[in-house]
């Protein structure tokens, strides 16, 4: 068989997010079954020229043995953090020839050890996260949750409207992000697609007697203040720093998508590894709003219950249905790529999508 390559516009076309959704549900019950395995994700840090900047090489594998599949997830990134409107925030700096990123999904087959494809990961990057959103909602929101108030207007903001829309196809989302023109444009193209969505002007809304609150965005500070979230709400953010200290302290229970909340980290000048995420003050010093909950994450990591604990039914979701539940999806992990990286492949070879190259290639005929 040959080596499928396909481009995030073919990605896009081939399964819908409905798919990723129930992928990623069924990955995690295995995972809480002990049927799949993922590896911690690694980064390793190099100083860059500019100011604020560094250059930082991302890797994490998952294997789900069910679909005798293991995938790779890299990124080779050049990252700034810079304040904007007194908020802290982490971008990727599109460094590479022609004003553009590198991060890339490497597929391979349990059964042969082969490489079967090889794809970026930009369009399953975004519907991996918002599905693993929407499987959390489906398990640990209330049975009679309609309401979304959703925060962030880009990529990871509509994989979360997409993936909420399919799992809960009757519901009502409001949309919020600092950008104006962005947020309306969003909303724009989700109800092209039939999704009941509105941008609202206040930060307060979408939030306001929501039964899922959802950020998404790349503020390293508080997005939302405690005061807004009603009892019995469900919070979902691919950040803790988004909520900050109080919500967490608050919350009625918390649910991690991984006890593996710190990548492993590996800085140029540092003798040893360490875990952690998003550390400015040690790269150069930078001072970290209410948003830095780093000591309460170790201690989440820890003590809390995971997804997979939910979906494979090991854990209750919620207690009573006045609990305020908080669901915290800060890293990406390669089992969820593993999960929908068969799924994939499989409807690109039926559909004879992508361009094939030989296996041969990328196989050797000396004894590693």
């Amino acid at each position: 068989m040959p080596v499928i390559v396909l481009t995030n516009e073919q990605v896009g076309e081939l399964l819908p997010i409905g798919a990723y959704v129930e992928a990623i549900e069924v990955a995690y019950r295995e995972y809480g079954l002990g049927r799949a395995v993922n590896q911690t994700r690694t980064d390793l840090y190099g100083e860059s020229p500019a100011e604020n900047q560094y250059c930082v090489f991302k890797s994490m594998v998952g294997m789900l043995p069910k679909d005798h599949v293991v995938a790779l997830r890299i990124n080779s990134d050049v990252i700034s953090w810079t304040r904007r409107q007194g908020n802290l925030r982490k971008e990727k700096v599109p460094a590479a020839e022609g004003g553009r990123w590198v991060g890339l999904v490497f597929v391979f087959d349990t059964l042969t050890g082969e490489l079967r494809g090889i794809f970026p990961d930009g369009e399953v990057q975004r519907r991996r996260v918002g599905a693993t959103t929407a499987v959390a909602a489906r398990h640990l929101a209330r049975s009679d949750a309609r309401i979304f108030g959703v925060y962030g207007s880009g990529s990871q903001a509509e994989g979360a409207v997409l993936a909420i829309a399919a799992a809960f196809p009757d519901c009502e989302i409001r949309l919020w992000s600092p950008n104006r023109n962005n947020r309306q444009a969003l909303a724009q193209r989700c109800r092209g697609q039939g999704i009941n969505i509105e941008a609202v002007d206040s930060r307060e809304q979408p939030a306001r007697g929501a039964d899922v609150v959802v950020t998404a965005t790349n503020a390293l500070d508080r997005v939302v203040e405690p005061e807004w979230i009603e009892p019995g709400a469900l919070v979902a953010c691919v950040k803790a720093q988004e909520l900050g200290r109080d919500i967490l302290n608050s919350a009625d229970r918390i649910v991690v998508h991984t006890r593996d909340l710190d990548p492993i980290n590996y800085v140029a000048g540092k003798n040893q590894p360490f875990r952690d995420t998003d550390f400015v003050d040690t790269l150069f010093g930078a001072e970290r709003g209410d948003g830095d909950v780093r000591d309460l994450l170790k201690s989440l990591a820890v003590s809390t219950p995971d997804l997979a604990d939910v979906v494979s039914g090991r854990v209750a979701a919620r207690a009573k249905p006045g609990e305020r539940v908080v669901f915290l999806n800060p890293v990406g992990t390669g089992l969820q790529f593993a999960a929908v990286g068969r799924q994939i492949l499989s409807a690109a070879e039926q559909k004879g999508v992508g361009e094939r190259l030989p296996t041969v290639w990328f196989t050797e005929d000396m004894h590693p």
